[in-house]
């Protein structure tokens, strides 16, 4: 009868082991979602741009982008705007766009900062990622 319960208590503890490392590999593993922002942007004559990048994901999920554009004008005007997308990424790379405008002046041709995350769950987990980068705002004709 001892052998019997400590051959039980022995399976328990290398099933909860197996879960332990499975759980830490996967939390330890490469994040499968991801986002970029393309380098250049066109801004409109009224100050509003077209962000455009891509989404990657591992598995198939609905994402969320969320981000913030920033563009200095001198030495003491901060212009800034926020922007969201919920493009479906298949499982691959997806590509995203977002319309933004300044509640507190006119974007305009030159550098503007983005920050940026995305985040997104499959059946099984979710995750996030981020990016910040400077961006170029080209004026459209």
């Amino acid at each position: 009868m001892k052998r019997h319960k400590t051959l039980k208590l022995a399976v328990v503890a290398l099933t909860v082991m197996t879960l332990v490392l499975a759980s830490a590999a996967i939390a330890l593993a490469d994040p499968g979602l991801g986002v970029t922002v393309d380098p250049t942007a066109p801004v409109s004559r009224t100050g509003v741009v077209t962000l455009t990048g891509t989404v990657t994901c591992d598995s198939p999920m609905y994402v969320y982008i969320s981000g913030q554009l920033r563009q200095s004008v001198g030495r003491k005007t901060l212009l800034q705007a926020y922007f969201y997308s919920y493009p479906w990424c298949s499982g691959g790379t997806t590509p995203w766009s977002a319309t933004v405008a300044s509640s507190n002046g006119v974007f305009g041709g030159g550098k503007a900062e983005v920050y940026m995350t995305v985040s997104g769950c499959s059946w099984y987990f979710c995750e996030s990622a981020s990016v910040s980068q400077t961006i170029r705002l080209k004026p459209t004709k």
